[in-house]
């Protein structure tokens, strides 16, 4: 899977951004502040990828803008499964919404909503990118938590497939639970045996147990009436042994106390003469260090005259070399800047044949724009006629039924109601209900239905009529009539229904005429949106501007205003092939200097002159030292503390010797042996009468209780015999569960670590290095990272710092994406991570970054761009510049 281009409008707090030029490999840091839209960049794709245009799930309805009513858009051009397209998906549930796949390689197509849909989850499927989403990128919130691939069954299936295994079926990793938990009825998950399997062995060790005791107890009864006629004759020896070994414990102790002052002299004698040897060995080191020193000093000293001697030699053929290389170098000069001139005149021709070429473009874009833009004017006040008139033919159509209704029912109450006429025989004016009426002989009447009360004023006369209760029925149906009339011209917004029929007029006069505009919209943008004709046209522009900067820049004069594209191909043409010429001769003199480098003079001069400072520099390292070491000491000194301290040691052994020897004399040794042995001799011989009297008291009680003990022998060795064949039924079984369960927990092992194997290869290749040298990485059966080890020892994930598995969890992300596709990568995006790591394990981390984006693309979004400034060749954006304004 690749990015090439992701656009988005409407997404959350985002209005327009792009990115765009995204390179097959490499990273790319996308940074800004906090609530900025980083996060957002990583959820919309997922959601492209993954959620249907029309879904109400909570990843799409969260993608809904915080800014406008217009819905979410997503255009992402990428690679897939082999095919390279460009997804376009507006998010929502009316008809401007939808998904469009424009297939660019190998098959040229384009696909619409629902098949647009089914064949991106196919692709989704092929690739396995949908199960593997989680772990290519790397969102806020799973900082500091190592990630666990062995809990989710099918990435281990998708991983399986990227590595080159086959992936456990359904009907496999049925046979395995279930001879799982066949093993599990016996053993517990450490593989210890469990209650229905230990019941028997408990059951067969008791039944073996009494069965043991019983002819324990048969034994114990032959043997204690033997044991009880031996005590006595043993406990009459003892006692005749005792007033012996107490004599010879007096006669020893006097003879120890007269040795008491011999010992303590030898031990005065011991200790001065092991101080003195420690002295003694202190001179002796000091006097061997000095001669090392003088030692290492000479040799030094040698190696710098031989070293000297050497660089001598060979610093005239350098000469000779050099002054070659030197004419050599001038002559290449020479061409590399006749070349360079040639070059700059072909780009400046280059620049100019495509800047005709854009401005040509540009024009006939402008010209498009503007009749576009002309048409969405005039279709948007026509659209605003339509907002403003909101009578349909279906309103129009129940506001002139209620209409007719409240005629029809105003007729019949007229009908069944009372009139009130007013005449006059001179011309006079009277109120009616607050209007002023004039009267006169000549005009008409005033006429009034009495269907509700009406009030006559005439000068200072008030009159007031009132209907009778005759038409109650007919006034009610009044009413509701014009209750509902009112109802219907309110919720329109107009008066009366002759200003629903004009409302209405207005608004299919307007409908027609934006329903011809849209057609004529639709000719004039060749099916396209406005934003795409804009787009082209701003990049034409932009383009134009670039190679205008770009003509000045190379020529040193603005380009100019009128350029002909065929006079601006054939210069081209003639400069390109000056440029051709001026090319061959620089790779001439590159060919000749590159042949006189290759000689060896100017290298081993250069390496006897490093070898001979670096003789230099060991030399006055050993001058310092053995100056600083006869600073606190001369020689002289070293060598006669040697000999006065022999001499102290000496003395100091001779005195210890000789106190030695007097305490020999009397043979002390053997007096102390002797005592000690005395004085055991009495503890044991009271020890064993009184262990005889106590067994000859215990013998007693035992007796008195054997009682029927061959009975109770042969009823336990027939329980034995029961228990031992109940024991080999079961045991059978589980031994089979056992065997059976191990064979498929070694296969599987053997499937995972095929898996795992890629995987610590691809942790090593990019993040070896990020802990320090020699650091290798434990992987579980489960895909975990169980254990890191370096110099500093191994250490449990769990042990390490929040830094350190944070960076942990990264770097497995990049192995997973690493082993995806053959070996080719897939994109991983690392959301505002590594806020806990030091400077130089941010710095390993970085050039990780950067070898993991050899093989893949790497998008990193970051509030702080510092963390990643020191990625090799990242390409490092703002998140504000991505705007597309």
């Amino acid at each position: 899977m690749r990015f090439h281009e992701i656009e988005m409008h409407n997404v959350r707090g985002i209005d327009s951004l792009a990115v765009r030029d995204i390179a097959d490999r490499g990273v790319v840091v996308i940074s800004g502040e906090n609530e900025s839209g980083k996060t957002t960049i990583a959820d919309a794709l997922e959601a492209a990828l993954t959620v249907k245009w029309k879904s109400r799930a909570a990843e799409a309805l969260s993608l809904y803008s915080h800014n406008t009513q217009d819905k979410p858009r997503i255009k992402v051009r990428m690679e897939l499964d082999g095919y390279e397209f460009t997804l376009d998906k507006t998010f929502g549930t009316t008809k401007d919404a939808g998904t469009t796949i424009t297939v660019h390689t190998p098959h040229p197509g384009t696909l619409k909503d629902e098949a647009a849909e089914k064949w991106l989850e196919q692709r989704r499927d092929s690739a396995d990118t949908e199960n593997l989403w989680q772990v290519f990128v790397a969102e806020q919130g799973q900082a500091q938590k190592t990630l666990s691939l062995g809990g989710f069954t099918q990435i281990t299936n998708a991983l399986q497939t990227a590595t080159g295994q086959r992936a456990e079926t359904a009907a496999e990793s049925g046979i395995f639970d279930a001879v799982k938990q066949i093993f599990h009825e016996f053993y517990t998950k450490a593989g210890k045996p469990k209650k229905a399997l230990t019941d028997v062995e408990t059951a067969l060790s008791e039944a073996r147990r009494v069965r043991d005791e019983a002819a324990e107890k048969v034994r114990e009864f032959d043997a204690l009436n033997e044991e009880a006629n031996n005590n006595e004759e043993n406990q009459k020896a003892q006692r005749e042994l005792l007033p012996t070994a107490v004599a010879e414990v007096a006669r020893w102790a006097e003879a120890a106390e007269e040795l008491q002052k011999f010992r303590v002299a030898v031990d005065a004698a011991r200790q001065k003469s092991e101080s003195a040897q420690q002295r003694y060995d202190s001179a002796v080191k000091t006097q061997q260090d000095r001669e090392a020193l003088i030692g290492e000093l000479d040799k030094a000293s040698a190696l710098v005259q031989s070293v000297q001697q050497a660089a001598s030699e060979l610093e005239k053929s350098y000469l000779s070399e050099k002054n070659n290389i030197d004419k050599a170098q001038a002559k290449r000069d020479a061409a590399v800047k006749e070349y360079r001139a040639a070059r700059k005149a072909e780009d400046t021709a280059a620049v100019e044949v495509q800047l005709a070429e854009l401005r040509d473009t540009k024009q006939k874009l402008s010209a498009r724009v503007e009749k576009i833009e002309s048409l969405r004017e005039k279709l948007a006040e026509h659209r605003a006629a339509i907002a403003k008139n909101p009578v349909e033919d279906s309103a129009l159509e129940e506001v002139q039924k209620a209409a007719g209704i409240l005629r029809t029912a105003m007729a019949v109450l007229q009908a069944a109601s009372p009139v009130a006429k007013v005449t006059a025989k001179a011309a006079a004016e009277l109120t009616v209900d607050g209007e002023k009426v004039t009267v006169s002989p000549e005009g008409e009447a005033v006429t009034r239905y009495i269907t509700s009360p009406v009030a006559f004023a005439v000068g200072d006369i008030d009159i007031e009529v009132s209907p009778g209760t005759g038409a109650e029925k007919s006034q009610r149906e009044v009413h509701r009539a014009e209750e509902k009339l009112r109802d219907l011209l309110e919720n329109l917004g107009v008066d009366s229904p002759e200003e629903a029929q004009q409302s209405n007029t207005r608004r299919r006069q307007a409908e027609l005429e934006a329903e011809r505009l849209e057609v004529a919209l639709e000719e004039a943008s060749e099916n396209r949106d406005f934003l795409s004709v804009q787009e082209d046209l701003d990049s034409v522009t932009s383009g134009v501007d670039i190679a205008a900067e770009r003509y000045q820049e190379l020529s040193g004069e603005p380009a100019p205003e009128e350029i002909s594209i065929e006079s601006a191909k054939a210069k081209l043409e003639d400069l390109a092939k000056t440029r051709r010429q001026a090319e061959e001769k620089r790779e001439q003199a590159d060919g000749v200097l590159s042949v006189l480098a290759r000689r060896p003079a100017q290298e081993k001069y250069m390496e006897a002159v490093s070898n001979l400072e670096s003789a230099r520099s060991v030399e006055k390292v050993r001058a310092d030292a053995l100056s600083g070491a006869r600073e606190k000491a001369s020689d002289a000194e070293v060598y006669a503390t040697v000999e006065n301290r022999k001499k102290e040691l000496e003395n100091e052994l001779a005195s210890f010797a000789e106190a030695q020897a007097e305490l020999s004399k009397r043979d002390a040794e053997d007096v102390a042996d002797s005592l000690e042995g005395a004085r055991g001799r009495v503890e044991r011989t009271e020890a064993r009468l009184a262990a005889l009297e106590k067994r000859r008291n215990e013998i007693r009680v035992h007796l008195d209780y054997f009682d029927s003990a061959n009975e109770k022998l042969a009823a336990a060795e027939g329980a034995v015999e029961r228990a031992q064949r109940q024991w080999a039924s079961v045991s059978r079984r589980a031994l089979a569960a056992k065997t059976l369960y191990e064979t498929l927990v070694k296969a599987r092992k053997e499937s995972r670590a095929a898996i795992a194997a890629p995987l610590l290869k691809k942790l090593d290749e990019y993040g070896g290095n990020v802990f320090g040298p020699d650091t290798t990485f434990e992987m579980s059966e489960s895909l975990e990272i169980s254990s890191r080890s370096n110099a500093q020892g191994s250490f449990a994930v769990s042990d390490l710092s929040g830094g350190a598995q944070e960076q942990l969890d990264i770097l497995l992300r990049l192995a997973v994406a690493g082993v995806m596709e053959g070996g080719q990568g897939a994109p991983v995006i690392i959301d505002d991570a590594l806020g806990y790591s030091d400077e130089n394990r941010l710095r390993r981390m970085n050039n990780a970054i950067a070898r993991a984006g050899r093989d893949m693309q790497v998008i990193v979004l970051t509030c702080d761009e510092n963390r990643f400034d020191r990625v090799k060749d990242a390409r490092l954006l703002k998140i504000v510049d991505l705007a597309i304004r």
